[in-house]
């Protein structure tokens, strides 16, 4: 008679006599996966001359926003956020800082909070330890857990999202659908949501319902063209990017 042998972690595995040996499922090595996705521990070792050539970049990029004709179109946006008054400001998908289109994506939202000197919370699954230390450095608070960013306001925020896909737009307001009140605590600036009606197809209702209920009800302010920064080379850091409020028709804030 066989004895039993213990798997490589240690466990030993019960093998009914006579049948064939099964390989070891994978559900469990799954569901770690799953939880590794989860955390915000990034395990890399930083690199203090590129976090301080990133902080540099994005504080340039920062200073090229603040001028110009793109800052001055800039200010319907900062007079409706100004009208918003947000007390927190959550940023998701803004990507790595290894990246120029994440850098100018930072500098905007550091530009656009100046005012308002709110707490700026972040996450992005592909943050390493370099751009954890750029965050800080900047005064940004890492979420550590991935929220999915089904993140219930409990204050007026501002959720940052850049180029975001069509899920997390759906997931932010779904999470605050309690009430219109509630609704009206979040306000959107990342991709125009109304252009998923735009290219619907009749999917829309049933891929992402919450969306679909509020759009009758957003109101937009789109960003400044990219070409008023005359660059050389345009970032498509902002493109089709907008802010956005959800306003119930009874709402004091609708003209």
């Amino acid at each position: 008679m066989r004895m039993d042998q213990p798997d490589s972690d240690g466990f030993i595995v019960i093998r009914a006599k006579g049948r064939r040996q099964r390989k070891p499922k994978a559900k469990a090595q799954r569901n770690a996966q799953n939880l590794d996705s989860l955390l915000y521990t990034p395990t890399d070792r930083h690199d203090s001359r590129k976090i301080s050539q990133h902080i540099e970049a994005v504080s340039d990029k920062k200073s090229i926003l603040c001028q110009g004709e793109f800052h001055k179109k800039l200010a319907n946006v900062l007079q409706a956020l100004n009208d918003f008054d947000p007390k927190e400001v959550v940023v998701y998908g803004i990507g790595t800082f290894s990246s120029e289109q994440s850098q100018w994506q930072l500098a905007l939202v550091l530009l656009l909070n100046q005012k308002f000197d709110t707490p700026i919370l972040a996450y992005d699954p592909a943050s390493n330890s370099n751009d954890l230390a750029i965050l800080a450095h900047f005064g940004i608070d890492a979420i550590l857990e991935n929220e999915q960013a089904r993140r219930t306001a409990q204050r007026r925020t501002l959720f940052y999202m850049p180029h975001c896909e069509r899920e997390l737009y759906e997931n932010v307001v779904e999470a605050n659908s309690s009430s219109a009140a509630q609704l009206e605590m979040i306000a959107i600036l990342g991709n125009r949501l109304g252009r998923y009606m735009d290219v619907d197809n009749g999917q829309l209702t049933r891929v992402s319902p919450s969306l679909c209920r509020v759009l009758p009800m957003l109101t937009t302010v789109g960003l400044p063209d990219e070409k008023l920064l005359r660059l050389r080379h345009r970032p498509f850091a902002f493109t089709d990017t907008c802010f956005q409020r959800i306003l119930s028709p009874s709402s004091p804030a609708v003209a």
